[in-house]
């Protein structure tokens, strides 16, 4: 078989995890505790007009849905996704669009793409001004048991990871009426009945959330004027007493 590496749909293959403009500089980084840690992916997204459609890419997909469980006021669209001027551009405009007025976009990599651990690294250009409201851009991970938007995957999954003990931190609201807790309950926890559908019986599986980087705007003062925040999270449950 031969391939043509002129057709448009070839020229710009990847034949490896790291991306092949990716600078030497980037190769290696230095731990607090001194160790050297090796690059096992980049993508720096210099090829234009990338699409990211199901089955465009081999590492990451545009979600094609209105993000319920925040009730957001736009919905993803793929086609609001592309590459420019050697970044990834997402988009933010006024579209009607199933039934809703806005459009944005949503990369994710579930699925295709997934590390057990290291460093997450992203440099990155938030939208609007300090000041102007109805923006919220994230740089995020979820565990892969659970995927963000599809809220059947992430009920009782989200934002569980508990020790392989069965005990209040796995029931409904931590069987507390204080408050502390408002999620369902650990869908897959260690204890398990013989026969219950679980992918790893005796060992307790969940999906929590670490937010690189969150962004939105509070009120700065008693005049109301306002200042964009940012912030940084690990979300975990159940939650201590």
């Amino acid at each position: 078989m031969c391939i043509s590496m002129t057709r448009p749909l070839l020229k710009n293959i990847r034949t490896g995890l790291i991306d092949p403009t990716t600078p030497k500089s980037a190769m290696t980084k230095k731990a607090a505790d001194g160790t050297e840690w090796q690059l096992v992916f980049s993508d720096e997204f210099n090829t234009p007009g990338r699409t990211f459609y199901e089955g465009d890419d081999p590492f990451f997909q545009g979600v094609d849905l209105w993000y319920g469980v925040t009730q957001d006021l736009e919905w993803y669209d793929p086609d609001a996704i592309t590459t420019s001027d050697g970044v990834l551009q997402i988009q933010f405009d006024s579209y009607d669009n199933h039934n809703v007025s806005f459009r944005s976009g949503m990369l994710q990599s579930w699925n295709q793409m997934c590390f057990s651990g290291g460093r997450l690294e992203a440099s990155i250009s938030l939208p609007g001004r300090g000041d102007t409201s109805g923006f919220w851009p994230g740089f995020w991970a979820m565990g892969n048991l659970g995927r963000a938007g599809y809220a059947a995957t992430t009920d009782g999954m989200w934002p569980y990871s508990y020790d392989d003990v069965c005990d209040v931190g796995i029931t409904a609201n931590q069987s507390s009426t204080d408050g502390l807790s408002f999620l369902p309950g650990m869908r897959l926890p260690a204890c398990t009945c013989p026969g219950t559908d679980h992918p790893s019986p005796g060992r307790s599986r969940g999906a929590p959330e670490i937010d690189v980087i969150e962004a939105s705007v509070t009120v700065l003062d008693e005049m109301q004027d306002r200042i964009g925040v940012v912030s940084q999270s690990l979300q975990l449950a159940p939650y201590d007493i």
